[in-house]
C-alpha cells in the first residue's frame, strides 16, 4: 500500500462507485445552470402552442350541439300491469327486448343503417357523420341513467350543425316508431301462433288429472300423505316421552339402591307420578311405607324428650331397622315393574310407528305422479293466461300509434367554439414546454460533462480540497500569447480605468493562494513539506500559471522559493518570466559536469524567487526525469537551506509518466482541476494513476480559467468569494465555440453592381448574428 492509500484507504472504492452515485444535491444546480434553455424552450413551446391555438380558433373552430332523448318511460318502467310475470315474460319474449342493452343501442344509432339517409342529405359519408356524433347516457349522481341518451355532435359550422341536430332528432324518433311497430307486429304474430298450442296442452293435462283420480279412488294423495305424516310425528313424540320416563325411573331406582332416597322422598315421588307416569305400588308396600314414616316421626319426638339410651328410643330404632330392608326390596320391585310396563308400551308404539311409516312410504310414486300432473297443469294454465294477456296488450299498443321515445331537451347548437380549448392548450403548452426544456437542459448538461462548482469536485473527488483559484481577467490568453507576466504581477505600475478592478482581482487571487498554502501546511502537519509538485490531468488547465502565482505570492510573504520547470515537452516558465532557456534542467541532467548553481536564475524585481527553466528539449524527457541524477537533484535541493519550498511545474498526468516519476521524489503532489474545462472522469483517472505509485497525493485544488457567466453577460461584478473554502464565482464559456459566426464578413464581389446580392448578404449576416445570439443565450 502506497502513501496515498495509507491516508485514504477507501479512495479506490469511492472511485469505482463514483459513476453509479447520483448526487441529488446537484440536481437543482443543473436546472439553475441551464435555466435559460429551460425557459427558452418553455417559452417557445408556449408561443407555438398559442399561435397554433389562435389559428385554429380563428380559422378552424369546432362547435358543439346536443339534445337529450328519453328512451325509457320512467313512470311505468318495467311494470306491465297486473299480469305480473305471466304477462311481462311473454311481452318481453314477443318484443324480443328481455335485455336492455344500451351500448348496442348506441352502436345501432351511430351505424350506417340509421345514418345513411341523413348523410346523403348533408353530402357526408356515413362513417364521417358517425365520427362527429357522440352518444352517452346521462349520469345521475354516481350512476348512469340508462333511460336517457345525450346525443352530441361537433361541427365547424353553427348553422349546418343546427340543421344536422334537428334532422338527427327526427330520424331517431322515426326510427324508434318504426322499430316499435315492427316489433309489435312480429310479437303479435308470435303470440297468435302460440295460443292454440297452449290451449291444447292445458286441456290434455286436465284430462290426465281426471283419469288419475278415477283410477286411484282419491282426490288428493298429497293431502292423505300429509295426514299420515302428522300421525307419524305424534308417535315419534309419544316414544320420546316414554323413553324420558324410563330414564327417570331408572334414576329413582339408583337412588333407592344407594340409600339416597328416604321414605318420605319416595312417597313424594309416588304422589308426583300421575297417569301413565305413576309408579305401581301395592297395598302392602303402602302400609310399610306409612309405618316407616310414622316410626320416624315418633323417633324424632322421643329424641326431644328422652336420651339415646332410653328404652323408648331403642325400641323405635329397632322397629325402623326392621321395616327398611323389606320396604327397600318392595320399592325396587315396584320401580322394576313400572319400568317393564313402560318398555312394553314403547314396544307397542314402535310397532305401530313402523306400520304407519311403511304405509306412507308405499305411496311415493303415486304422490310423485300426482304432483307432476298438478305442476305441469298450473304451468300451462299460467302460460295460457300470460299469452292471452300479452296478446291483448300488443293489440292495444298497436292501436295507440305512439312514439316510444321523446325529446326532453331540444336540439341546441352552442355559439362558442369548444375547440381549440385555449386554457387547456396553453396549460399543456406551458407544462409540456417546461418538461421538454427540462429534458433538453439535462441532456445539455450531460454532454457538457465537466465540473461547474467547487462543491461538485468535493463530492465527486474523494480527496482533500485544498483551495480554489478564482478567475483573473488580466491573465486571459497568457499561454496562447506567450506573454511575460512580470509587469502584470506588479500592480503598482498600472494606470488607467481598469487599475481599480485589477487590484481588486489581485487581492482575491492572492488571498486564495495564501489560503491554499495554509491548507498545504496543515494537510501534513507531521512532516514538513519542502518540495511540492503541482500538476493537472490535461494541458491548458493553468497549472503553470498557478505555480507562478503561488511562487510569487509566497516570495512576497518572505519565503525563499525555487520554481522548477520540469515540463520538458512544452516548457512555459521562461516565457512567463522573460528568462533565457539556454541552460536548464535538461542540460543539468544530461551533462554531469554542470552544477546546480549554473542553471538557477534569479527573477528580476521579485526577491526570494529563483527559477530553473526546462532547458533544451530532449528526445526522451521520461528517461531524464526518472534518472538517478534527477532524484539526487531534488534530494539536494530539499536538504539545502537555500530554499523554504521547491515548486515543480510538471507535465499533465494523463498520457505521460513524467509527472509520476517526478512526484516520487517530492514530499507530495497536488492535482489541479479546472472548472468548466476538464471532464469529470479525467481527475478520477489521474488520481488512480498517482495512487498506483509511491507518490503522496496531498489533495486537489480547483481553478476557474473562464470568466464567470454573470460577468460575461452583464459586465457587473466579478463574483469572487473570500478565503479558502468560501467558494468563488465561476462560469463556463462555451459561446466561444460559435464565435466564428461573428467573424464572417459579407462578400464584396460585385457589391456595388448587384444590389440584390447586397441585400442577400445583409440578410445572411442578420441570420448569422441571430444564431450567434441564440447560442450565447443557451450557453
Amino acid at each position: 500500500m502506497n502513501k496515498t492509500e495509507e491516508k485514504f484507504p477507501n479512495i479506490e472504492k469511492n472511485f469505482s462507485n463514483l459513476e453509479d452515485e447520483i448526487d441529488l444535491g446537484n440536481f437543482f444546480k443543473i436546472i439553475k445552470r441551464r435555466k435559460k434553455i429551460l425557459f427558452l424552450v418553455a417559452f417557445l413551446t408556449l408561443l407555438i402552442t398559442g399561435a397554433f391555438t389562435a389559428h385554429r380558433r380563428i380559422y378552424k373552430p369546432v362547435y358543439s350541439g346536443s339534445f337529450r332523448l328519453l328512451i325509457k318511460d320512467p313512470i311505468s318502467g318495467d311494470n306491465r300491469g297486473s299480469d305480473s310475470l305471466k304477462g311481462a315474460s311473454f311481452l318481453d319474449i314477443a318484443r324480443n327486448d328481455t335485455i336492455n342493452d344500451t351500448p348496442s343501442l348506441i352502436s345501432l344509432l351511430k351505424s350506417p343503417l340509421i345514418l345513411s339517409k341523413v348523410a346523403a342529405e348533408f353530402s357526408l359519408d356515413p362513417n364521417s357523420l358517425s365520427s362527429i356524433i357522440s352518444i352517452s347516457t346521462e349520469r345521475v349522481g354516481s350512476r348512469n341513467a340508462d333511460g336517457i341518451l345525450i346525443i352530441n355532435i361537433r361541427s365547424n359550422n353553427v348553422q349546418k350543425g343546427k340543421k344536422l341536430l334537428k334532422r338527427l332528432s327526427e330520424v331517431y324518433l322515426q326510427t324508434a316508431y318504426l322499430q316499435k311497430q315492427q316489433k309489435l307486429q312480429d310479437g303479435l304474430d308470435f303470440l297468435n301462433k302460440q295460443t292454440p298450442l297452449m290451449k291444447a296442452k292445458t286441456q290434455e293435462l286436465q284430462t290426465k288429472l281426471a283419469n288419475f283420480r278415477r283410477e286411484n279412488s282419491l282426490l288428493d294423495p298429497q293431502f292423505e300423505g300429509k295426514s299420515i305424516k302428522k300421525l307419524e310425528k305424534d308417535y315419534e313424540e309419544r316414544i320420546r316421552n316414554i323413553d324420558s320416563e324410563i330414564k327417570r325411573f331408572k334414576s329413582i331406582r339408583e337412588q333407592i339402591i344407594e340409600g339416597k332416597l328416604s321414605a318420605r322422598g319416595f312417597k313424594e315421588v309416588i304422589n308426583s307420578s300421575q297417569g301413565n307416569s305413576s309408579i305401581e305400588v301395592t297395598t302392602l308396600d303402602q302400609s310399610l311405607l306409612d309405618g316407616l314414616l310414622i316410626a320416624e316421626d315418633k323417633l324424632r319426638e322421643a329424641r326431644s324428650t328422652f336420651t339415646e339410651n332410653s328404652n323408648v328410643v331403642k325400641r323405635l330404632k329397632l322397629k325402623i331397622d326392621q321395616i327398611r330392608p323389606q320396604l327397600k326390596e318392595n320399592q325396587l320391585k315396584s320401580i322394576d315393574l313400572t319400568i317393564n310396563s313402560k318398555k312394553d308400551v314403547r314396544n307397542l308404539l314402535q310397532t305401530q310407528f313402523k306400520e304407519i311409516k311403511e304405509k306412507f312410504s308405499a305411496q311415493p310414486n303415486l304422490i310423485k305422479e300426482y304432483n307432476s300432473i298438478i305442476q305441469n297443469l298450473e304451468i300451462w294454465k299460467d302460460n295460457l293466461s300470460g299469452i292471452l294477456s300479452a296478446r291483448e296488450r300488443f293489440q292495444l299498443e298497436m292501436a295507440q300509434n305512439t312514439v316510444p321515445w321523446k325529446i326532453i331537451s331540444p336540439p341546441i347548437m352552442g355559439g362558442n367554439p369548444i375547440e381549440p380549448n385555449v386554457s387547456q392548450n396553453l396549460t399543456f403548452g406551458l407544462f409540456g414546454g417546461l418538461f421538454l426544456g427540462f429534458i433538453l437542459a439535462l441532456l445539455r448538461d450531460r454532454f457538457d460533462n465537466v465540473f461547474h462548482y467547487v462543491e461538485e469536485v468535493k463530492n465527486d473527488i474523494q480527496v482533500p480540497h485544498l483551495g480554489h483559484i478564482p478567475y483573473v481577467d488580466f491573465f486571459k490568453n497568457v499561454r496562447d500569447d506567450k506573454r511575460i507576466i512580470l509587469k502584470e504581477l506588479d500592480f503598482d505600475n498600472f494606470k488607467g480605468d481598469n487599475t481599480k478592478d485589477e487590484k481588486y482581482q489581485r487581492f482575491f487571487f492572492q488571498e486564495a493562494l495564501r489560503n491554499f498554502y495554509t491548507s498545504i501546511r496543515f494537510i501534513n502537519s507531521d512532516n514538513s513539506i519542502n518540495s511540492l509538485c503541482i500538476t493537472s490531468s490535461l494541458p491548458s488547465e493553468g497549472k503553470s500559471l498557478v505555480n507562478i502565482l503561488l511562487a510569487k505570492t509566497l516570495a512576497d510573504m518572505g519565503l525563499k522559493i525555487l520554481l522548477i520547470d520540469a515540463d520538458m515537452r512544452k516548457p512555459q516558465l521562461h516565457y512567463r518570466f522573460g528568462l533565457n532557456n539556454i541552460l536548464g534542467l535538461s542540460n543539468y541532467l544530461i551533462d554531469k559536469k554542470k552544477n546546480i548553481s549554473s542553471i538557477i536564475q534569479k527573477v528580476e524585481k521579485i526577491q526570494n524567487l529563483s527559477v530553473i527553466t526546462a532547458g533544451k528539449i530532449p528526445p526522451d524527457p521520461t528517461r531524464l526525469l526518472g534518472s538517478e541524477r534527477m532524484k539526487t537533484l531534488i534530494y539536494d535541493l530539499q536538504n539545502s537551506e537555500d530554499y523554504d519550498l521547491i515548486l515543480i511545474d510538471s507535465p499533465p498526468v494523463l498520457g505521460l509518466a513524467d509527472v509520476l516519476l517526478i512526484a516520487e521524489n517530492t514530499d507530495g503532489i497536488i492535482l489541479l482541476i479546472s472548472l468548466e474545462k476538464v471532464k469529470r472522469d479525467l481527475p478520477i483517472q489521474s488520481i488512480a494513476n498517482i495512487n498506483n505509485t509511491n507518490s503522496t497525493l496531498l489533495g486537489c485544488v480547483t481553478n476557474s480559467i473562464n470568466l464567470p457567466k454573470a460577468t460575461r453577460s452583464t459586465g457587473e461584478s466579478y463574483g469572487y468569494g473570500y478565503g479558502y473554502g468560501y467558494g468563488y464565482g465561476y462560469g463556463y464559456g462555451y459561446a466561444s465555440e460559435y464565435s466564428d459566426y461573428a467573424n464572417i464578413e459579407p462578400s464584396e464581389n460585385n457589391e456595388q453592381d448587384n444590389p440584390k446580392l447586397k441585400k442577400i448578404e445583409i440578410f445572411n449576416n442578420l441570420i448569422k448574428k441571430f444564431i450567434k445570439r441564440i447560442f450565447e443565450f443557451l450557453d
